[in-house]
């Protein structure tokens, strides 16, 4: 009996040292969010369902109201969801998205659009924005799973993006193709658009379809108009 008591006592003292030696997680750690698991080590010709890249980089997250300017982030496109690592510094968590204001990685901030929004729930880039309007981006990727390609079963992966305007002090976004139609929504000049495409052609990297390149050459363009 007084042999248990003992090692009941030294058990006891060791999960207290052990607790204790454990360091509590650091003040800007994220601890709210659901295990995110990988599916895409079969995806053809190196492609993934990220935002620019697979791998984990820093950026800022406003998450349940309290903002984090140095974060670990990844977004999935696929799904339309957020993803960090959790307080363990090892195990990806995916953020609640109803509790997500807005995000910035890779120098692009994403905002969450709401049901009252006027446009789909999800996530959108803000690519420009001053007092008269606002340009938004939403990137999507599709999966058709286990296709057989090059001798082999992969799952293929396509993206397509979407553009809209808001102008100030009018509660509806309106959808665009390119700047001939950004630039017909906002009534500029042909002229204008001309001169901003000859002084400012596609590059090679453009015209291998890149998500970044499309919006880059967009904000480029806005920021011209509004000189």
């Amino acid at each position: 009996m007084v042999k248990s008591l003992f090692l009941c006592i030294v058990v006891a003292c060791n999960l207290s040292a052990l607790a204790q030696s454990s360091p509590p997680p650091p003040d800007n750690a994220i601890l709210n969010g659901v295990e995110y698991t990988d599916y895409y080590e079969h995806m053809y010709d190196a492609k993934h369902p990220f935002y620019m890249n697979n791998a984990f980089t820093w950026g800022e997250v406003t998450y349940f109201g309290r903002h984090y300017d140095r974060a670990l982030l990844k977004y999935d496109i696929i799904k339309d969801e957020l993803i960090t690592v959790y307080a363990d510094s090892i195990t990806p968590i995916t953020l609640y998205p109803e509790q997500v204001d807005s995000f910035k990685i890779y120098g692009q901030k994403f905002v969450r659009m709401t049901n009252g929004s006027g446009l789909p729930p999800g996530y959108y880039a803000h690519i420009y924005g001053n007092e008269k309007f606002e340009v938004f981006a939403h990137y999507t990727k599709s999966m058709l799973q286990q296709q057989y390609v090059n001798g082999g079963l992969y799952d293929l992966v396509s993206d397509h993006d979407y553009y809209y305007l808001k102008i100030a002090g009018d509660h509806v976004f309106h959808s665009f193709k390119g700047l001939k139609g950004l630039g017909d929504l906002l009534n500029a000049p042909r002229k204008q658009t001309k001169l901003f495409q000859r002084n400012n052609p596609y590059t090679d990297s453009e015209n291998n379809r890149d998500a970044t390149a499309s919006s880059s050459r967009l904000r480029d363009y806005c920021t011209f108009l509004s000189k």
